[in-house]
């Protein structure tokens, strides 16, 4: 019977093609950028980086807070910030200060921020289709499970350490 993948001796993390260091974590980091480049590269057209577009997609679900909206982007709340400035600037999103708390800003797409998303949606969309284009149907839903699979084990990993690194972290949407 095979080992468990708990119980499997560490093993060297070598590329058994051409020898060279490896690991899936460097390998899927690679592949993340690549994609996260190719959709910049898509959305530069109308000056968005795919970050302000995941913001975007995030604020038409409702007006959120700062701290809520980088929560749920699983970012820092300053480098929200600097994104959510661009988007104000842009007038794609707008900051709601309520009179009984100055403190409280909310954000909330524009009219114009609505109608935009909308566009960008279908052109993510084509291009993640491109992306994928090489995958058949099977290959991707194998992927999507293996994927899911990975993010409960990294989840199971962290409630286990429950050191507080990567506690906000979800790896499943």
């Amino acid at each position: 019977m095979p080992a468990s993948p708990a119980s499997r001796e560490p093993a060297v993390l070598l590329d058994p093609e051409n020898g060279a260091w490896s690991c899936v974590g460097r390998e899927l980091t690679v592949v993340a950028r690549a994609i996260r480049c190719h959709l910049d590269r898509l959305l530069a057209a109308r000056g968005l980086t795919f970050a302000g577009f995941l913001a975007l997609q995030e604020l038409a679900a409702g007006t959120r807070g700062n701290s809520e909206l980088a929560a749920r982007l699983e970012i820092e709340a300053p480098t929200l910030t600097r994104q959510i400035n661009k988007l104000v600037a842009s007038g794609l999103v707008e900051r709601i200060v309520p009179e009984h708390n100055r403190r409280c800003v909310r954000l909330s797409l524009t009219r114009g921020g609505r109608a935009l998303l909308t566009t960008l949606r279908q052109e993510v969309a084509e291009a993640d289709a491109e992306m994928r284009s090489c995958l058949a149907e099977e290959e991707l839903i194998t992927l999507r499970a293996l994927l899911g699979r990975l993010g409960t084990r990294l989840e199971d990993l962290g409630r286990q350490r429950d050191d507080g690194w990567c506690a906000s972290s979800s790896v499943r949407s």
